[in-house]
């Protein structure tokens, strides 16, 4: 008796762990079967925000050319999954005029494209990431392989690195570099603490971003490249 009842007890146990691999190989397919139906709504609905805020603004390099233009008026954009759960949010990059841009996040929730606020809790015009050079300098925007947003600035003696994810729904600084040759001063910073320069790199390291292969920048805000970026 003891024997058939351990026997029983075996066979139940068994198909308990079998209905639980079932239940979660289900639960699987039907999350990743749910991203990919958000990603298409949010790829549609990002597609109607930017054909409403196309922006016309023609810089001529000059910084006293300032652009006018409500802030929402977007010239570039790309998608990064910042948060990492299959949805992409949408960034965009207003002008302001000069070498001079502000970036700002959205992300698709509730049916509709919302802000992503600043990692101190603003929103609006006040929540833009400014990516900005001297007149010797250059920026670049570009999301890596680990969906980072990153924002490289130099001004020929100083060079300046942003790297942005998000964290409970806002941007986060994962990590800052800030180097200036001039002042002979350095500064690392990783979720942020105050790093080493090893252990900054070793962070870096990790986006296998060291040359335009393993980069993704923004694409203009027209008609045919957002049919081709946006489907």
């Amino acid at each position: 008796m003891k024997k058939f009842c351990k026997k029983l007890f075996a066979f139940a146990l068994v198909g308990i762990l079998a209905l639980s691999v079932l239940s979660t190989g289900e639960r699987e397919i039907v999350s990743a079967s749910t991203a990919k139906a958000q990603r298409k709504k949010a790829l549609k609905a990002y597609n109607s925000w930017l054909a409403k805020r196309e922006s016309k603004y023609k810089g001529n390099g000059d910084a006293s050319h300032r652009n006018k233009e409500n802030y929402e008026k977007t010239k570039w954009f790309m998608l990064i999954d910042l948060d990492k759960n299959g949805v992409p949010e949408l960034i965009v990059c207003h002008p302001m005029g000069g070498k001079w841009e502000d970036i700002y996040v959205y992300t698709f929730a509730n049916g509709r494209v919302v802000q992503v606020s600043a990692e101190n809790g603003t929103t609006g015009q006040m929540a833009a990431i400014s990516a900005n050079n001297s007149a010797n300098g250059m920026h670049v925007i570009y999301k890596c392989r680990k969906n980072h947003l990153h924002i490289h600035s130099s001004g020929g003696w100083w060079s300046n690195d942003k790297i942005y994810c998000m964290k409970q729904g806002r941007l986060h600084l994962c990590a800052e570099s800030m180097e200036d040759s001039m002042m002979d001063s350095k500064y690392f910073q990783v979720n942020g603490k105050k790093v080493s320069v090893k252990k900054y790199r070793s962070f870096r390291k990790k986006c296998k971003d060291q040359n335009n292969k393993n980069r993704s920048f923004c694409v203009n805000n027209t008609k045919k490249i957002r049919k081709k970026y946006l489907k």
